[in-house]
């Protein structure tokens, strides 16, 4: 008998499973999403996104309801063939990561399982965890299991999922056959390896890009330190030489996966992963030398200063404050004392945020949190003491 569902994803209303469904809903697919975010749920049930990303307003006005289905219970498992699994295991407070959401999403599920069913995970995850589910699921019945991780740019996920390299694992043939003939929809190129080898791409992937920003911020710090202008250092080191293209600009690493992915890789190797490690305390370090910095152009100390942070999410052009080190920021310069306003036109979970233009006016000092477009080139007042990492506004 035909499942009723080609696919469920599970976490399938947030900023990985939903694009995701999405996707596949384009491809024709029957899609059924499932989270226990309630309130996500009744958003995308009356047609509207719970985030920004380019392209799924689109997509969810025309399969919402119609090949696209919000579903209530997990017990829809048992009404699909394919299942993703988009929940992460996050950090605990000791940087370790926390395998036990998963594994209870796992125990939830079993009740409904069947030897017909592909499981897939999509999030990040430690290495030896899909091994480690296929093994749990084996005890119960015969399921296929894969790890084919998402690669994308939040915010650029639907773009990127159809056009970038798909990684596909299975621990089993009939798993790793089974999800080429799903990603085949895609029209993608996939490139087949064994579960841990694509665990562990995946966490190099991004391991080495936050690595490589904490040595763009670095460099930063030390020539701040000197007085000397690090965007003039950063123009003579890449114009026109090519060894130096993929050089990236100094500014504040974070969200909810670098650092997140970092210290898996960090915790796997039994806390012998230095360099990652090390990129940790730069990357993380960056706020607390803005703020410095700024109080060292404000006459020294910030108490009773009227400071405002431009920018409140994690990156350019989005409102996800997940991990956001504007967050940080916020509260460093609180802890020094400082009068503070902060501004993000993207952002509307925040109820403290004000206009641009209000912050802009009022304040003595300014850290641009987020390089958004808004803030290139700013008019700011001649007097007000500006920190700005990324640079985008050229004024500090």
């Amino acid at each position: 008998m035909p499942s009723k569902y080609d696919v469920l994803v599970i976490g399938g209303l947030g900023h990985i499973g939903l694009p995701l469904g999405l996707v596949f809903a384009d491809q024709g697919l029957q899609v059924a999403l499932y989270d226990i975010n309630l309130e996500f749920r009744e958003i995308v049930r009356g047609g509207k996104m719970p985030f920004h990303e380019d392209g799924a307003d689109e997509l969810l006005a025309k399969y919402n309801a119609k090949n696209l289905h919000v579903v209530d219970d997990i017990s829809a498992i048992q009404d699909a063939e394919t299942l993703f699994i988009t929940i992460g295991t996050p950090l605990d407070g000791y940087l370790n990561p926390r395998i036990e959401p998963l594994l209870k999403l796992v125990d939830a599920m079993k009740p409904y399982l069947r030897d017909e069913h592909l499981i897939i995970l999509r999030s990040t995850v430690i290495p030896g965890t899909t091994d480690l589910l296929s093994d749990i699921v084996g005890k119960s019945v015969k399921a296929d299991v894969s790890f084919c991780p998402e690669r994308v740019v939040q915010g650029k996920m639907i773009q990127e999922m159809e056009t970038l390299p798909q990684i596909i694992s299975g621990c089993t043939a009939s798993a790793v056959k089974r999800a080429r003939a799903l990603f085949d929809l895609l029209g993608v190129q996939q490139i087949e390896t064994r579960p841990k080898e694509a665990e562990f791409a995946k966490l190099y992937c991004n391991a080495w890009r936050y690595i490589t920003f904490a040595a763009a911020n670095q460099f930063y710090m030390l020539a701040e330190q000197e007085g000397l202008d690090f965007g003039r250092i950063q123009h003579a080191m890449t114009h026109e030489y090519t060894r130096m293209r993929d050089f990236p600009s100094p500014g504040f690493a974070a969200g909810p996966c670098l650092m997140k992915d970092t210290m898996q890789l960090a915790a796997f190797a039994r806390r012998s992963f230095e360099m990652g490690q090390a990129a940790m305390f730069v990357n993380e370090g960056l706020a607390a030398f803005a703020v410095d910095k700024l109080a060292e152009k404000c006459g020294g100390s910030l108490v009773g200063k009227r400071v405002g942070i431009l920018g409140m999410s994690f990156k350019s052009g989005s409102d996800d404050i997940r991990d956001s080190l504007s967050y940080k920021l916020r509260k460093l310069l609180r802890g020094h004392g400082a009068d503070l306003r902060c501004t993000d036109e993207y952002v509307m979970v925040d109820p403290e945020l004000v206009p641009l233009e209000e912050v802009t006016q009022w304040a003595e000092g300014i850290i641009v949190g987020t390089p958004h477009p808004a803030y290139r080139d700013l008019k700011i007042q001649e007097n007000t003491a500006v920190v700005d990492v990324w640079g985008i506004t050229n004024k500090g």
